[in-house]
C-alpha cells in the first residue's frame, strides 16, 4: 500500500501526470488525517447527543414503548459506531499516504544540492529510513 501512496506521489510531483507542471499542494493523506479529525469531533457531537437521549429517556416525560426505546438506542449506536469505524479507517488511510510521502522523499533524494551537499547526507540528518519503518509498523499493526 505504501509503495503505490511513494509511485503516485513521484509521478505527480515530477510533473508526468498529464504533462502538466507540478504544483505544491496538500499531500492527500493530510486531507485524510483531517478529515478523520473532523469525524472525531462529529462522533464527540454524536456522543454528547446519545447521552442527551439517555436522559430524556431516564425522565420518562412522555410514555415511550419499550420498542420505540430499543429503536431508538440501537440507531444512536449503530450510528455512532459507524461513524467512529469510519474515521478511524479515513485516518489510517491518511497515515498510510504520509508514509507513502516520506518514503517517495527518501527514494527521491539523489544528486547534489545547491551548496555542494549530497543529498544523502542531508537526508541522513532529516530522514532516516527507520523513522518511516516505524510509522509504518504502527499503521499495519492498527489495520
Amino acid at each position: 500500500v505504501t509503495l503505490l501512496f511513494a509511485r503516485a506521489v513521484l509521478k505527480t510531483s515530477s510533473g508526468a501526470v498529464a504533462g502538466l507542471p507540478s504544483v505544491p499542494s496538500v499531500s492527500g493523506g493530510f486531507v485524510f488525517a483531517g478529515s478523520g479529525v473532523s469525524l472525531s469531533f462529529l462522533s464527540i457531537i454524536w456522543t454528547w447527543g446519545g447521552t442527551r437521549l439517555s436522559r430524556r429517556l431516564i425522565k420518562k416525560k412522555k410514555n415511550y414503548s419499550q420498542t420505540k426505546v430499543a429503536n431508538m438506542i440501537r440507531r444512536t449506536i449503530t450510528i455512532g459506531a459507524t461513524l467512529n469505524l469510519f474515521g478511524m479507517f479515513v485516518t489510517l488511510i491518511g497515515a498510510q499516504a504520509i508514509v507513502g510521502l516520506l518514503a517517495s522523499k527518501l527514494l527521491s533524494m539523489q544528486g547534489v544540492t545547491n551548496f555542494g551537499i549530497t543529498a544523502a547526507a542531508v537526508s541522513a540528518q532529516t530522514l532516516q529510513p527507520i523513522d518511516i519503518l516505524v510509522v509504518q509498523a504502527n499503521t499495519n499493526l492498527l489495520l
